[in-house]
């Protein structure tokens, strides 16, 4: 599975919330699993680190 397009970082924050809070865990193991993959991926971790979401 190819990920098109950067997602936006809440989209990104909320596979992370998801895989380790109480939602879909496979599921987000699975998008970032893919999304780590991508040329883009190194692009988001600054975003992330930058981010203002809780921890």
């Amino acid at each position: 599975m190819e990920i098109d397009q950067i997602p936006p970082v809440e989209y990104v924050e909320q596979a992370i919330q998801q895989l380790y809070g109480n939602g879909n865990h496979r599921e987000a193991q699975e998008y970032l699993h893919n999304l780590q993959k991508q040329p883009y991926a190194w692009d988001l971790a600054p975003q992330l680190l930058r981010s203002e979401a809780c921890n």
